[in-house]
């Protein structure tokens, strides 16, 4: 039952924001149109960024592939991509909205733990090809983490901010390359500078 209602009031929000800017949806027009009262939106989310959390959470978890290989991230990005150019109306919402600056403040630590994943993934990539152990410390990989988990995200929105111009498979393989040949190169540099430190 609590997965129906946050689905319901997530639905209701995107059906509302068609025809009005999320800044001027209050949570009584929201509970209204979904056939809910306020207290049961209150025992759900905290207000509208907490139910735009939610809604992001959930497309996440539809569109990103296994994380386990990083072919996958390509996979990650379309789908991304793909549904901001379906949902451009609703995207180009969010972005204008005053709830912004707070969901930033949530999704960048969670792109940051996603990132962490995939240098966790391109490190024994890295042991595999080279034979080399690679070993990163927490501090390094939290280093590299804060770096291109927010470079992917400005891409990303910088690509759907001007028009989304370039086709999606075009873009994605630009990011793929900045992020695979910048992490992969900047793994290098930690693990060979750490040694040359350790020596």
């Amino acid at each position: 039952m609590p997965k129906y209602i946050d689905n319901l009031l997530a639905e209701t929000l995107i059906e509302l924001s068609r025809d009005r800017n999320l800044d001027s949806i209050t949570v009584m027009d929201l509970v209204s149109a979904a056939g809910v009262n306020r207290k049961t939106f209150y025992n759900h989310f905290d207000g509208i960024a907490g139910l735009l959390q939610y809604l992001i959470q959930k497309l996440e978890d539809e569109l990103i592939a296994d994380r386990d290989d990083p072919e996958n991230w390509g996979d990650s990005i379309r789908n991304i991509m793909e549904y901001m150019q379906e949902y451009a109306w609703f995207v180009s919402k969010v972005l204008r909205s005053k709830y912004l600056p707070e969901l930033k403040t949530w999704l960048i630590p969670k792109l940051e733990e996603s990132m962490k994943e995939y240098i966790n993934v391109g490190v024994q990539l890295l042991e595999q090809n080279t034979g080399n152990p690679y070993s990163l410390t927490d501090s390094q990989l939290q280093l590299l983490a804060r770096v291109y988990a927010p470079c992917v995200y400005y891409l990303i929105e910088d690509w759907f901010l001007n028009g989304m111009k370039e086709p999606i498979d075009e873009y994605m393989n630009v990011i793929l390359r900045v992020l695979t040949g910048g992490v992969f190169a900047a793994i290098d540099y930690l693990v060979e500078n750490g040694q040359s430190e350790e020596a």
